[in-house]
């Protein structure tokens, strides 16, 4: 079931200059869906899109059977969290606990209620213990965790996060990187990651390429890394190994006996 489809979908920050163009594809409701492309293919902007921050020039954006307009804008914000790039700019409140609260409080969620949602929210992504911290004193992967533990505090269906370990350095991108995997099999989340990082997609069940705005090619993770010069041609870096592979099969030396991409693609998810 889709639980997000996006149909013919154009969007423009400059007259006749598309960013965006005719894009169309389906997000299966439950699944783990990577959005991958380089600098300035269009792939934060289509967040932007999905959640109504920017208004398209034409197409669809229909999620979980609601047409996204201006009537039923917040209906849709209401199922669709967001996690961004930089966390520094999503703190509101002057604690862990506060920022928290900030969404709840602006549901008009009762005290009662909310301390329970904050602590049962703070304890998923590990961050319980600093409630009382302020979010300056954090380091970035705690600071992505505290936002994220906001987002689920507000119960969506569908998460997105818009390159959301870009900032962080290996010890803050292995923190987030793993809530999102405990988040995929634990949770009955639809989980949407914006990246550029190719490794990221290794443990998606779905993955579309973008370039220039345009799709290039979706598939499963095996079928988009064995396009590994498409890839290269539009500026995403393969993994080490995959390097390998192709330089050997440019020589013709056969190994498919011995290293296949699914291998390759599973060694690199246990190593995520």
């Amino acid at each position: 079931m889709n639980i997000v489809e996006v149909k013919n979908l154009n969007f423009s920050y400059e007259e006749n200059v598309l960013v965006i163009n005719n894009v169309s594809f389906n997000i299966e409701k439950g699944k783990y869906t990577t959005i991958i492309g380089h600098n300035g293919s269009g792939k934060s902007t289509i967040a932007k899109l999905l959640i109504g921050l920017l208004n398209r020039n034409d197409g669809d954006i229909i999620v979980d059977g609601d047409l996204l307009n201006e009537e039923n804008l917040m209906k849709i914000r209401n199922k669709v969290g967001i996690v961004f790039q930089n966390p520094d700019n999503q703190f509101i409140g002057s604690t862990v606990r506060d920022d928290i609260a900030f969404g709840l409080e602006n549901h008009l969620v009762e005290q009662k209620d909310m301390d329970k949602i904050i602590e049962e929210f703070s304890s998923r992504v590990k961050m319980s213990d600093y409630l009382n911290s302020e979010p300056t004193r954090l380091s970035g992967g705690q600071k992505q965790r505290v936002a994220i533990a906001g987002v689920l505090a507000m119960k969506p269906d569908i998460i997105i996060f818009d390159e959301a370990t870009s900032m962080l350095d290996p010890q803050g991108k292995e923190e987030i990187k793993n809530v999102i995997m405990n988040l995929h099999d634990n949770e009955n989340l639809t989980i949407v990651s914006i990246t550029h990082d190719i490794e990221e997609v290794a443990k998606s069940d779905k993955v579309i390429v973008l370039n220039k705005g345009e799709i290039l090619f979706e598939g499963n993770p095996v079928d988009v890394m064995s396009k590994g010069k498409e890839l290269n041609d539009i500026g995403l870096d393969m993994p080490y190994s995959m390097k390998i592979v192709e330089e050997l099969k440019k020589r013709n030396i056969d190994i498919e006996n011995y290293v296949t991409m699914e291998s390759l693609v599973e060694d690199l998810g246990n190593r995520i």
